[in-house]
Formats: structure tokens, sequence, C-alpha cells
């Protein structure tokens, strides 16, 4: 269980690693997770709600090049289900052809 709690945090740390460090140094004001939820996440009995994720998944696709948020449906439960596309801006402006190439 400490194996897999390890591994779930260093996870989300790495992410959170991916998109604040570029928005850093693009000089971008994107909020951490905690300051965004105002927990750290990973913590015991705290959990974000989906809506929140959304919210803020959304809010990091607007303020940083490197990341695209597509919604491609609802879920079971009617919540949007999302995919993240986390790359270099040249890399995503390009998606539609690394897709076909990919296919």
């Amino acid at each position: 269980m400490k194996s897999f709690r390890y591994v779930t945090r260093l996870a989300q740390l790495v992410a959170v690693f991916c998109i604040a460090i570029p928005a850093i140094a693009l000089g971008q004001e994107i909020p951490s997770p905690e300051a965004y939820f105002g927990f750290q996440m990973g913590a015991d009995r705290k959990l974000a709600r989906w809506d929140q994720l959304v919210d803020y998944y959304n809010l990091l696709g607007e303020q940083s090049p490197r990341l695209d948020v597509v919604e491609m449906g609802f879920s079971t439960l009617g919540n949007p289900f999302l995919v993240l596309f986390i790359s270099a801006p040249e890399n995503l402006e390009k998606l539609g052809q690394l897709r076909q190439l990919n296919a």
C-alpha cells in the first residue's frame, strides 16, 4: 500500500513540474494545484471534485501553450470526459498530422 501511495504522489509531482516549470519559464501565473484546490494533492481524506478538476484543467489549457484540453463527450454520470494533450507547443500545433502518422 505504501508503494502505491509513493508512486501516486511521484506521478502527481511529475505532472505538476511538467506544467509548472514551463509556465514559470514563460512568466505565466498558473496556479499550483495546492493553491487552486486549497490542499495538497494526495493528502489524506482530501479529494478534488470532478467539476473542480475540469475547471482547473480548462484554466491550464487557457494559460499554457503546452496543454490542449479536449472534451470527448460525457461519462455515464453526465460529467465531461476530457483528454489532455501535453507536449511542446510545436507538436500541439501539428497534432492532427501526428495522429495521421500514428494511424
